[in-house]
């Protein structure tokens, strides 16, 4: 069995192989290495079956009683030429054609998983360059000796356990994280496990509580309140866990996390300002314990406003050479949920809008951890 550091280092390793070879080359190596799992796990999952069959009859199981432990083996199914070795064999000339092919049969395969289709669709595996050469955008080279360099790690549960792959996938998410630190996107999907850690501790999740997080990015306060309950209460799976994510790259990067770890998260992908997915149809969903890093002081939270133009008709812009916005009068402004009893924040600002859409979802006993700016005690 191999190690969580061991596990993620090497991982870390082969993710340089993609560094500058595509944009958001992390969503690249999460999906492959999804699939892979996948792929790796579904072999696994038909030896145990068959060594369950043996203990249990003390018997070899005939081809007929085989077949119907291959069918009730998996969580997944995968067609066949869909499996990580059909991708590993491809000529290199066809590696991101069959990649493409594999990724895309799983998806419709498993339909009745609406979040494996979506992540799988996250990257285009055999998108053409946009330099119009007839070429990929991800070279078959570097796609090749990133597919050689994974395949030599075997990530079924027979080397990785759910708990060390789990907390691998998100040391991975850590170190891209730490990547771009003093940018801008660090935080988009990315809390510190420490602050995560002291607020759901703080809260202390309860078994059979409702868990909610309106921009949960990779999930990390979902997951860190699932292993709180086990610690306490034995069973990971003894709470409801329920996020939203507007970014369609980062909802799939916690949607693989949430498999991973072998949670059952409805993780939904929305706005959660315009379109809060978990709702009545007229009013929102109410839960006992809402967790959430919400985007600090975020411009333009309802998509209303509209560019400021001179005399000349040209657009006016900020200090940093973006188009500076008017918005309508939020006095005539109505929230089709009801979340702002305590006002309309200024469309200039959503850190307001994001605290009162907590409140909002918070039952009658229900209780909030959340990250905010300073601002938010100084604002009129």
């Amino acid at each position: 069995m191999i190690s969580k550091q061991a596990l993620g280092n090497t991982l870390f390793e082969m993710a340089n192989i993609l560094r500058d070879k595509v944009e958001d080359y992390k969503s690249y190596f999460l999906v492959l290495l999804f699939f892979k799992r996948l792929s790796d796990n579904y072999q696994w999952e038909i030896e145990e079956g068959i060594k369950v069959f043996i203990k249990e009859y003390g018997k070899e199981p005939n081809a007929k009683q085989r077949q119907k432990i291959i069918d009730k083996a998996h969580d997944f199914d995968i067609p066949e030429k869909c499996f990580w070795q059909d991708v590993r064999d491809a000529t290199e000339s066809k590696k991101n054609e069959t990649l493409h092919k594999a990724v895309t049969g799983i998806g419709n395969a498993n339909q009745h998983i609406q979040a494996l289709k979506g992540i799988f669709n996250t990257v285009k595996w055999n998108e053409p360059s946009p330099d119009g050469s007839g070429g990929k955008k991800l070279s078959p080279v570097v796609l090749t000796q990133l597919i050689s360099y994974l395949d030599a790690v075997d990530l079924s549960n027979k080397n990785v356990t759910v708990d060390v792959l789990g907390d691998a996938y998100e040391y991975l998410i850590k170190k891209f994280a730490d990547e771009n630190k003093g940018g801008t996107t660090a935080g988009q999907f990315y809390t510190p496990q420490e602050v995560v850690d002291i607020i759901v501790r703080y809260n202390k999740p309860k078994k059979d509580e409702k868990v909610y997080d309106p921009t949960c990015g990779s999930g990390g306060f979902l997951i860190n309140s699932a292993k709180y309950v086990k610690e306490n209460f034995g069973s990971q799976k003894a709470i409801q866990l329920f996020g939203q994510e507007d970014v369609w790259n980062t909802w799939a990067i916690c949607n693989i996390n949430m498999i991973l770890h072998g949670l059952d998260a409805k993780v939904k992908k929305e706005d959660t300002m315009l379109n809060p997915q978990f709702n009545d149809g007229k009013t929102i969903d109410k839960f006992d314990l809402v967790l959430a890093n919400f985007p600090f002081s975020f411009d333009n939270w309802w998509k209303n406003g509209k560019p400021k133009k001179d005399k000349k008709g040209n657009a006016v812009l900020t200090k940093d050479g973006k188009p500076q916005l008017t918005y309508p009068d939020k006095n005539e402004f109505n929230d089709p949920w009801d979340r702002f009893d305590y006002g309309t924040p200024p469309f200039s600002n959503g850190d307001f809008a994001f605290l009162q859409h907590i409140i909002a979802s918070l039952n009658e006993n229900g209780r909030a951890g959340v990250v905010c700016p300073q601002g938010v005690l100084f604002r009129g």
